[in-house]
Parts: C-alpha cells; sequence; structure tokens
C-alpha cells in the first residue's frame, strides 16, 4: 500500500489520510550560501498538515487502478491500512511510511512528521565564477553583480552583424522547385 500512496503523492503533489491530514510536496526555494558565492537549487520537500480530511474519489479510483481491483474493494483495503496507520503511529516508536518519512502521534493528540532525506538535498551546491556575487538590494533582490573593473577589449568590440539572407535560400529551393515541376509536365 505505501508504494500506492508514495506513487498517488509524486503524481498529484497531494495525499489525504482521513483521521491523520494531509501530506504536500512543496518547492522549497532556491538559496544563497557563503556570501552570495554558492546557489543551491531549489528542492522539493515533503510536509504534513494535521486537519480534518477526506479522501477523493480521484484517489479511490487511482488506488483501484493501481491495485488492479474494484473501487468498493480499494476503499475497505484503504480504510484498514488507515486504521493500522493510526495505531502504529500512536505508539512510541511511530510508524515510518516509506519514501515519504516518520509519524509519530503525540499523547496530546498532536502529529509530529518527519520526512525522509530528499536526494535533491544530497547535490552541491554551484559555485558562481570567478568576479560574480549575488547582491540582495530592496530595488533588485535578484541581482548579479561582476567585480570587475577593468574592461577586456575583447568583450567591448561589437560583433559584425551577420547577414540575414535566408530568403535568398528560399526564392533559390522555390525555383529550383518549379523547375522539377516544369520539367516533369513537359
Amino acid at each position: 500500500m505505501d508504494e500506492h500512496l508514495y506513487k498517488y503523492l509524486v503524481l498529484h503533489r497531494r495525499l489525504d489520510i482521513p483521521g491523520l491530514g494531509r501530506f504536500l510536496i512543496e518547492n522549497k526555494s532556491a538559496r544563497m550560501e557563503e556570501g552570495g558565492k554558492l546557489i543551491q537549487a531549489p528542492v522539493p520537500v515533503i510536509s504534513f498538515r494535521q486537519q480534518a480530511v477526506q479522501a477523493d474519489k480521484q484517489f479511490y479510483d487511482f488506488l483501484a487502478w493501481e491495485m488492479d481491483t474494484d473501487e468498493v474493494d480499494a476503499i475497505n483495503r484503504f480504510r484498514d491500512y488507515t486504521e493500522e496507520l493510526k495505531t502504529k503511529a500512536a505508539s512510541e516508536s511511530g510508524v515510518e511510511l516509506k519514501e515519504v518519512g516518520h509519524l509519530f502521534i503525540r499523547e496530546d493528540g498532536t502529529t509530529e512528521f518527519r520526512a525522509v532525506a530528499s536526494p535533491h538535498e544530497l547535490l552541491p551546491p554551484v559555485s558562481l565564477p570567478d568576479g560574480i556575487i549575488f547582491e540582495h538590494t530592496a530595488s533588485m533582490p535578484h541581482a548579479l553583480k561582476t567585480n570587475e573593473t577593468d574592461t577586456n577589449d575583447e568583450y567591448t568590440e561589437a560583433e559584425p552583424a551577420s547577414n540575414n539572407r535566408w530568403w535568398l535560400y528560399a526564392a533559390i529551393l522555390l525555383l529550383i522547385g518549379i523547375g522539377i515541376i516544369l520539367f516533369y509536365y513537359a
């Protein structure tokens, strides 16, 4: 059952489990490290919100399709799984949902969730090239600034404008095509 729930969560970015709450996949935005020299890519993270939810028909259709059974059987199996999940989550060790995280229900009724580490979080940050730093200001919150004071002559010279003669090639192909048609029907 865990693999079906995880697949639904990944595909729909949301999974509602009645009696427990809602799992969401949210994007953690990119961030800068070490004074604007390293960029960490945005990563998807799994979060949990304890709230009253109900599974919808789309979820049950998906579950029935994945389990290769009818919808009534899928609903019953999911209900049994949910009850088992709540019982295990209320125990001291909690319950681990494969590929999602660890879920605990405390004595006061609140739910604690610890997501598994995303493989995207293991990616190293990317360092900016020398001479370029990230500068955050109120007027330009995402500005890259160069530290170069001297200019290189190779970059200051303008590139010669390329001759844009695509129409010439099109006209030649048109004439060749007309010539072939005239030769074929003559």
